[in-house]
């Protein structure tokens, strides 16, 4: 090959063989979801034709986790339908994470960035998080690594950094995370007081959606403590929990594991975690975000951010943790969301996946023939496979989509936008006949429009957590009462909606109800006389609504400016080479 061809070629490889590398690995956990339908399993609950309403905005009496979530997935699937928007919303954050942290070393060698950008996406933590059905979580995971480059590159961008943490934020732990990460990069690098206050505050407001949310949607602040032994990290690996957690696994739901991590592979992974972390910190902290970057700087933010996030992963594990933790969910307003301990591994789930491509590009410098490049390449690619070959195992339940009959829509039809509905049987999680059986949240609240009561206690094993909307505990306490259908139209129940093909039956009083529609999987009953209820006051909507609409007018704004500052540099790069 001439020689002014060859690096023009090095370039177009460097391009090419990272992209089949995403390719691969997104096509390697997401290949069940390419069939026609809606997704349902565990946790992910995706319906045809989502309404945009009150409860979505969180203004349903349960508690305000997946604001602004349902309000953004209304909004998307009303302009892209429910089955790309669907794929979307898992391939996304994969294909980011897998840029990202390509961003934040591009001196890294071709076998490196194969390595880190193939375990960023081929992982326990994704993999456990995918099966269980959180996939808004891997927005935050995904958002880390591009609002680090963001704020320690040589020229940060606010405004870009606003616009990661606004996509972590479609959950209220993932806004936690992007705020507390962004913050401490922030006061950390050469950043003037002006840009760190304005940092603290636009992500501040970002956050706004879900905390009105949570004050004045209706639900308890407080949680029950005996969700703290439940849902901390459990070992999933031998050697404990510190061993699994730093093999980047530890949820605490066991049916999300894959059976390969309770043998030798879950210590192998552990081992390689901990060996790349301390192998490739001297190298990382010289080179992390780039030429021009705050790279120790930006190497001590990650740093200190992933071990406050391993050390809340660890907390509940332990009994005085537990007991400390019991007590914050208990007293402090919003703490439960220290529960679920695992997902704070976050920060350390992405120093792992760059020191990984760190020792890599250490052991890759030295000049080697094509055919060991080659393999180089491909070893790097097929590891994190290899370290989870059963992931499937987990994530085909999850991923596997169903249809929804039509009789949810005729239903949707009966049921008014200021209705009150109540399902039965009373219990959070289905196992529908016709979706294999598998255990799934209640897709009713997000395909009714109004207000949908579902159970929100939640039983794991032998334990029973509390719920934490009042108004889900006065209707499970009337489908209890003597008279139920009269205890119900007191606390304003419209209609209740009876699910077929699932656990659990409705009560007979209930189910004598006047029908307003019956199938061979639902059956709608009208309740005589409902009270009139108001789910919130008008100052109280007026609020959250305005708190949306905010931040929405900031990611507006944010995008524009942006796009308008990538062509105004495009111009000036065109301009300085035609010179």
């Amino acid at each position: 090959m001439p020689a002014h061809r060859q690096p023009r070629h090095r370039a177009v490889r460097a391009q090419v063989i990272p992209a089949i590398a995403v390719l691969l690995s997104v096509g390697y956990l997401l290949w069940p979801t390419l069939r026609g339908g809606d997704l349902l399993g565990r946790d992910m609950v995706f319906v045809p034709d989502q309404p945009l309403d009150l409860q979505a905005l969180g203004l349903g009496g349960a508690a305000a986790r997946a604001v602004p979530l349902d309000a953004v997935v209304s909004l998307v699937q009303a302009v892209l339908g429910s089955w790309l928007t669907a794929r979307l919303a898992l391939v996304v954050p994969l294909v980011a994470v897998a840029y990202g942290v390509r961003r934040l070393l591009p001196r890294a060698t071709l076998p490196a960035t194969v390595a880190m950008m193939a375990l960023s996406i081929v992982n326990p933590f994704v993999i456990e998080r995918l099966a269980i059905g959180q996939w808004a979580l891997l927005w935050a995971y995904a958002a880390l690594p591009w609002l680090v480059h963001f704020i320690v590159r040589a020229r940060p961008s606010l405004p870009a950094a606003l616009l990661v943490v606004a996509a972590a934020s479609i959950t209220p732990t993932g806004g936690l995370i992007a705020f507390a990460c962004g913050l401490l990069c922030a006061l950390l690098v050469s950043l003037s007081a002006r840009a760190r206050i304005g940092f603290a505050v636009g992500a501040a407001v970002v956050q706004l959606p879900w905390v009105l949310a949570g004050f004045v949607g209706g639900a308890a602040l407080a949680s029950d403590p005996a969700g703290v032994e439940v849902f901390a990290a459990h070992a999933d690996a031998p050697g404990g929990v510190a061993i699994s957690l730093l093999g980047l696994g530890g949820i605490w739901n066991a049916e999300v594991v894959p059976p390969s991590r309770s043998g030798v592979l879950g210590v192998l992974a552990a081992l390689l975690v901990a060996g790349c972390v301390v192998g490739g910190a001297t190298w990382l902290r010289r080179r992390l975000g780039g030429p021009g970057a705050a790279s120790e700087r930006s190497y001590l933010a990650l740093a200190w951010c992933s071990g406050i996030g391993v050390l809340l992963a660890l907390l509940p594990a332990t009994a005085p943790g537990a007991a400390l933790t019991g007590w914050l969910v208990e007293s402090v307003p919003g703490a439960g969301l220290l529960r679920d301990s695992q997902k704070w591994l976050l920060p350390f789930v992405v120093l792992a996946v760059l020191s990984v491509g760190a020792v890599v590009s250490r052991v890759t410098t030295v000049p080697a023939p094509t055919w060991q490049r080659a393999a180089t390449v491909l070893g790097a690619l097929a590891l994190p496979m290899a370290l989870v070959p059963d992931a499937h195992a987990v994530l085909r339940p999850t991923l596997t989509p169903v249809q929804y009959a039509d009789e949810w829509a005729t239903v949707a039809r009966e049921v008014g936008p200021g209705d009150t509905t109540v399902v039965v049987p009373w219990s959070a999680y289905r196992g529908y006949e016709w979706a294999d059986g598998r255990s799934a949240l209640d897709p009713a609240p997000r395909i009714l429009s109004g207000l949908v009561v579902t159970n929100d206690e939640l039983v794991v094993g032998e334990v029973t957590v509390r719920g934490e909307s009042q108004l889900s505990a006065e209707v499970g306490e009337a489908l209890a009462a003597d008279d139920p259908v009269r205890a119900l139209s007191a606390l304003g129940v419209d209609h209740v909606l009876i699910e077929k093909q699932t656990p659990g039956q409705a009560p007979a009083e209930v189910a004598g109800l006047p029908v307003l529609y019956d199938g061979s999987q639902l059956t709608l009953v009208a309740v005589p006389d409902p009270a009139q209820r108001e789910i919130a006051t008008t100052g109280q909507i007026a609020a959250v609504i305005a708190s949306h609409v905010l931040v929405l007018l900031m990611v507006v704004l944010f995008t524009i400016s942006q796009v308008i500052a990538g062509i105004s540099g495009r111009r000036h790069e065109i301009c300085e080479r035609s010179r």
